[in-house]
């Protein structure tokens, strides 16, 4: 190993340089490999080892993770695990959130316009003023019909379902 010192060239060897630097507490770089995935704060949101997105993605557990406001459009979250994450205001318009638990999540202002959201779990999700423009061939399952609306109410609930009744 060559170095430079007041100038003159000196030459070391590797045990050389490992001594004086363990001497003189001199430390090595460490580089992570992988990918980190942070909030929109730039806080760590979780390290992983895997090399591309996707499989850094499906390997992270971002249950409970704040996510608000977050762009995620046409991400691949597709099996992900953001149960109880926070994810308001987010922009989810075309991801993949296929097969994803997003139980307890909230979504609330979400934009998930065109989002596959097949096989996803959504149970306890809050999806208040969230955008959901295409539920074509949705599966809904209640709890037995407990929830009540008023029949004054029926119309407008069926027209943001995309369903217009008729006589």
């Amino acid at each position: 190993m060559k170095i430079k010192l007041n100038g003159n060239d000196l030459e070391l060897t590797d045990d050389q340089a490992k001594e004086i630097a363990e001497k003189y507490g001199a430390k090595k770089e460490v580089k992570t490999v992988g990918i980190a995935i942070r909030s929109v704060w730039g806080s760590l949101l979780f390290q992983s080892s895997k090399t591309t997105l996707v499989d850094a993605i499906r390997e992270a557990n971002l249950s409970g993770a704040n996510l608000r406001e977050a762009n995620l459009s046409g991400a691949d979250l597709s099996e992900a695990d953001l149960s109880e994450a926070d994810l308001s205001g987010a922009n989810l318009s075309g991801a993949d959130l296929s097969g994803a638990n997003l139980r307890e999540a909230n979504l609330s202002g979400a934009d998930l316009s065109e989002a596959d959201l097949s096989g996803a779990n959504l149970r306890e999700a809050n999806l208040s003023g969230a955008d959901l423009p295409d539920l074509y061939k949705a599966k809904f399952h209640g709890t037995g019909g407990q929830t009540k609306i008023k029949k004054s109410q029926l119309d407008d609930f069926l027209k943001k379902l995309g369903v217009v009744a008729e006589d």
